[in-house]
C-alpha cells in the first residue's frame, strides 16, 4: 500500500465510521429521500478524496455490515438472538429446498390465500343519515391466486354476505375452488395450502379436523398447509383484495350501487379479471350447524405450528417447520423437523372424559363459572369474569398445599390468560375452613393426569 492508498483510507475510515454508526438499527427506516441523500454525501466525499465515486455506496455498507452481525450472532450461542437466527436460517434453507428443484408437478396445487378486511357497501347517492350510519352492509372477501402447472396464476376471490371468518366459514369459501379443482383439473391429486396464522381462523382444531377429512373425502391424496411467520408482509392475496375494493370504488364513482354482497358480485363478476365465486350465508351455517355434531379437542403445541398435512383421512400430521425436501419424489411427510402424528379418530374414542371436564372452546354462558387455569405447569382455580376472542380473564385463587387454595388479600389476582391455560370447568369448591378450599377429588385426579403428576 502506498501513501496515497494510505491517506485515502485514513480519510475515508472516518467518513465510513460516522456514516455508518448503528447503521443495521436504523438505515432499514429510512426513506427513499433519506437514502439518496446519504448517498450524495457519499459521492461528494468521494470526490473530495479519490477525485472518483469509488467509495462503497451505503447499500452496499448496510449489506456488508448486515451480514457481518447476522454470522456474529449466529457463531455466539450465548447471544440472547442466537436461537432466533438459527430458525430463520432453518426456514431460509427449508423454503429453498421447496421451490428450487423443479416447477410445480402436475399433481400438485398451490394455493396462498387471505381474508381481506371487509368491504363495506356503499351507494352512489347518499343522504346524511346513511352516510354517517351504521346501516351499510359488509361483503367477506376470501382471496388467493390458484397456481397450477403449465398454467397462467388464476387470482380468486369468494364472496359472502356473512361476517363470520371461523373455520366453517373458511372451508365454505373454500368449496367453490375444491369443486373447480375436481371438475376442469382432474389430474390435481395435492393441495398446498398457504396463509397466515390466526388462531380464529386458521390455526385451530376446527379447521385441522376438516382439513384431514374433506379434502380425502373429495378425492384429493395429500393436503399440506403451511402458515407464515408473523410480520410476514403483503402478498398475491391480499393485492387481489385491493383489486377488488378499488374496482368496486370505481364503480361506485360512475353512479351504480353496491348495497349488498349479491351486487358486489354480479357487477364485479363480468367487470375484473378475479374468478369469482359466490357464498350463501346458508351454506356457512350448513357446516357450522355440521360442525358442532363433531366432537372436536386441542392439539397441545398448535400456535408453534408450521406446518399441518395430512396423507391419510383422519390422520394429522405437524411440525414447527415447514420442509419439502422430498417434495420432488411425491413425498411430503418427510420426518424432518421432528415431525409429529396424531390420530383424529382415535383420540375422539378416548377422549370423552376430558370433553365432560373441559369444553371445546369457553364461551359467554361459562361467565361465572369455576375454572382451572395453568400457568407454570401449576393448577389454579378461579372465577372466569370476562371472554375477549381466544382470551378469558380469571379471578384466581393462590396455593396453600396440595389441593387447598385461598383467596389472596388484600389484592384480587386478576389476569388474562389464552383460551388453551383453561385446563377444565368444576363445580364451586368444597370449604376445608374459614380460609381454604379444595378441589373434588375427580376434578383433581384428572388435573394430576393432564400434568403427568
Amino acid at each position: 500500500m502506498d501513501f496515497k492508498d494510505t491517506l485515502q483510507l485514513l480519510q475515508s475510515g472516518p467518513i465510513e465510521s460516522i456514516l455508518t454508526g448503528c447503521i443495521t438499527a436504523w438505515y432499514s427506516s429510512c426513506t427513499a429521500l433519506n437514502r439518496k441523500a446519504l448517498q450524495r454525501e457519499v459521492k461528494t466525499a468521494a470526490q473530495h478524496i479519490t477525485r472518483t465515486s469509488e467509495l462503497p455506496s451505503m447499500e452496499d455498507l448496510y449489506t456488508q455490515r448486515c451480514r457481518r452481525k447476522a454470522t456474529k450472532i449466529i457463531k455466539d450461542p450465548s447471544h440472547p438472538s442466537y436461537k432466533l437466527f438459527c430458525h430463520c436460517c432453518r426456514l431460509a434453507d427449508s423454503s429453498a429446498a421447496a421451490f428450487e428443484p423443479e416447477p410445480p408437478g402436475l399433481r400438485d396445487s398451490f394455493i396462498p390465500q387471505a381474508i381481506s378486511e371487509n368491504y363495506a357497501c356503499k351507494y352512489s347517492n347518499e343522504i346524511q343519515s346513511v352516510h354517517f350510519g351504521g346501516s351499510h352492509q359488509q361483503v367477506t372477501l376470501h382471496t388467493g391466486v390458484l397456481y397450477l402447472a403449465n398454467q397462467a396464476p388464476m387470482p380468486f376471490c369468494t364472496v359472502s354476505p356473512s361476517r363470520r371468518h371461523d373455520p366453517p366459514a373458511v372451508w365454505a369459501h373454500l368449496d367453490p375452488i375444491l369443486q373447480f379443482l375436481a371438475k376442469d383439473c382432474t389430474n390435481v391429486q395435492n393441495l398446498h395450502f398457504f396463509s397466515d396464522g390466526p388462531a380464529t381462523q386458521y390455526k385451530n382444531c376446527s379447521n385441522f379436523h376438516i382439513l384431514s377429512t374433506e379434502p380425502h373425502q373429495r378425492g384429493f391424496s395429500v393436503v399440506t398447509w403451511n402458515f407464515f411467520e408473523a410480520s410476514h408482509g403483503k402478498g398475491a392475496p391480499d393485492g387481489v383484495g385491493a383489486a377488488l375494493k378499488r374496482t368496486a370504488d370505481t364503480l361506485v364513482r360512475q353512479g351504480k350501487d353496491i348495497p349488498d354482497a349479491q351486487s358486489f358480485f354480479q357487477l364485479l363478476k363480468d367487470t375484473s379479471k378475479v374468478k369469482l365465486f359466490y357464498v350463501s350465508e346458508e351454506e356457512v351455517e350448513k357446516r357450522d350447524e355440521h360442525l358442532r355434531q363433531v366432537p372436536l379437542f386441542t392439539i397441545k403445541g398448535t400456535m408453534k405450528m408450521h406446518e399441518v398435512l395430512s396423507v391419510s383421512p383422519s390422520i394429522l400430521k405437524y411440525r414447527d417447520i415447514s420442509c419439502f425436501c422430498r417434495a420432488a419424489e411425491g413425498v411430503f411427510d418427510c420426518p424432518c423437523h421432528s415431525l409429529q402424528e396424531v390420530g383424529l379418530v382415535a383420540m375422539e374414542a378416548t377422549d370423552q372424559t376430558e370433553r365432560d371436564f373441559r369444553p371445546n372452546a369457553i364461551e359467554e354462558h361459562h361467565i361465572g363459572q369455576w375454572c382451572v387455569v395453568r400457568y407454570d405447569d401449576e393448577p389454579y382455580p378461579g372465577i372466569i369474569l370476562q371472554l375477549e376472542e381466544n382470551n378469558v380473564k380469571v379471578k384466581c385463587m393462590h396455593r396453600n398445599g396440595v389441593n387447598k387454595f385461598f383467596w389472596p388479600s388484600p389484592r384480587d389476582d386478576v389476569n388474562w390468560y389464552s383460551d388453551d391455560q383453561i385446563m377444565c370447568l368444576f363445580p364451586e369448591p368444597l370449604a376445608l375452613n374459614k380460609r381454604s378450599v379444595q378441589i373434588e377429588q375427580q376434578f383433581w385426579e384428572f388435573i394430576m393426569r393432564k400434568l403427568d403428576k
